[in-house]
């Protein structure tokens, strides 16, 4: 667990989980109108930044925490103390490195309207922010090791492209199709760094579990 002090507050950090963010839609490729179809490109953003999960954090938790981490002088608010943190704890922005997209996305589909997009996978990290000595705000006094407040911040891990498909009438005739998404990544790929027996021989390149080779002890 890590720590920060930051004025009269104490801010531990731990992750609890891992969470998926929204589909956030990058272009899409119509098949109307014929022959060529239509593409249109939406305005979104390249870059995932940290972010506190509003629903864990009450209006007088906050009003407690930026009271006690303000510096003599500062006037303190949610943004700057985001900020703070992330530069802290480590919780960095993630780039959206659209190179990573397949260059045969940018074709259509026919008889279908394909939208291409992004989604972020989170990992959730909870920061117990404690009096590190006693203070007060307005009415309100916090002893020294008392809970300020307890919520939650989203860090960006990793990204996955999705193509989906709309079965879309007036591109083609007959009954409707359904055409199962696909999935490209995740970005950047992680390997595990696993320490093996001599006579065991793994293999880099896959993503979340390792394949092995298993080879006789006496095979050199």
């Amino acid at each position: 667990m890590a720590t920060y002090q930051r004025s009269k507050i104490k801010f531990e950090s731990k992750t609890v989980q891992s969470e998926s963010g929204r589909c956030i839609g990058m272009f899409e490729i119509d098949c109307i109108p014929p022959p060529a179809g239509a593409e249109r490109t939406f305005v979104y953003e390249k870059e995932a930044a940290p972010m506190i999960q509003q629903h864990f954090m009450q209006a007088e938790e906050l009003a407690g925490l930026l009271a006690g981490a303000a510096k003599p002088g500062e006037i303190l608010d949610s943004a700057i103390l985001l900020d703070d943190l992330a530069a802290q704890f480590g919780f960095t922005n993630l780039v959206i490195d659209e190179k990573n997209l397949p260059l045969i996305w940018k074709n259509g589909s026919l008889c279908f309207t394909v939208t291409v997009s992004y989604m972020v996978l989170y990992m959730v990290w909870e920061i117990k922010a404690t009096a590190a000595e006693q203070f007060t705000d307005g009415t309100t006094t916090w002893p020294k090791d008392d809970t300020v407040a307890t919520f939650r911040i989203m860090v960006p891990h990793s990204y996955t492209f999705r193509r989906d498909y709309q079965w879309n009438p007036g591109c083609c005739m007959g009954d409707r199709r359904i055409k199962e998404p696909d999935i490209h990544g995740p970005f950047p790929a992680y390997y595990l760094d696993i320490r093996l027996p001599r006579f065991w021989k793994s293999k880099p390149g896959w993503d979340l579990w390792p394949r092995i080779e298993f080879k006789d002890k006496d095979d050199k």
